[in-house]
């Protein structure tokens, strides 16, 4: 038997189950069903009860499901969640935005703007919460100067020579690893999609790889064109 221990803003709920699979699913409903009975759909809601909304009813689905429920969980300990939905002002976003630069760089803050200008669009347009986005007008940090150095050939024999990988198979984890990273640089894939790369995607003979949305970062699906190295020395002979 296995059992499941939810705790979600203080309840608390367990449940036994005779196969992990079930235990899993219903440890999933129970902290949907926890969640929904405290976020308050009306404009009384605070802005942290609005972004769990959105991860209940919109991250989930998303190919960077995980990214976006790690940064609402920590945006829930931040004043800003605590402030009402309908109250928040540009004081607010300015006080967030500043507050992150002097921990994180500009790039990682317009990452979380990103998110939280989605939280708000959806308040507005999707939930009828409130009439403006509070976000338009603040001015974004500037992103942090573009990076164009390039992997070296001597690196990729240095990295290939410690994990004892020729191109061929790869048996050991640190094979496999080297694998996905020659891979990555083949193909610009990210390793989130790598890593959730299953053989249906691959058509061996077009040399391509299909990537559906479930994986892919914005959730549309794209198709991705196998170099002569990818196809050999990577997912190997025909």
């Amino acid at each position: 038997m296995w059992q499941a221990q939810v705790r979600v803003d203080g309840v608390r709920a367990s449940k036994t189950k005779p196969t992990k699979t079930e235990v899993k699913d219903w440890a999933a409903a129970k902290e949907h069903e926890i969640k929904t009975s405290v976020v308050v759909k009306t404009t009384s809601s605070t802005f942290g009860e609005a972004a769990l909304r959105y991860e209940m009813e919109f991250s989930r689905s998303k190919g960077g499901a995980e990214w976006e429920q790690g940064q609402i969980k920590r945006l829930l300990d931040r004043p800003i969640a605590k402030i009402k939905l309908s109250m928040v002002k540009k004081a607010d976003i300015r006080a967030w935005r500043d507050e992150r630069l002097k921990k994180v760089q500009g790039s990682t803050v317009n990452r979380e703007w990103n998110l939280l200008s989605h939280i708000f669009a959806m308040a507005r347009d999707e939930w009828e919460l409130i009439e403006v986005n509070p976000m338009t007008g603040v001015k974004r940090p500037p992103d942090n100067p573009s990076r164009d150095r390039l992997v070296s050939d001597d690196e990729i024999e240095q990295i290939c020579f410690v994990a004892d990988f020729n191109g061929e198979v790869a048996t050991t984890l640190s094979q496999r690893t080297c694998a996905a990273f020659l891979f990555a640089l083949e193909t610009a894939m990210r390793s989130g999609e790598i890593c959730k790369m299953t053989w249906d995607m691959v058509d061996k003979n077009k040399k391509t790889v299909g990537l559906p949305g479930k994986i892919t970062k914005n959730g549309t699906k794209r198709g991705v064109a196998l170099s002569t190295r990818a196809d050999t020395r990577v997912i190997g002979p025909n």
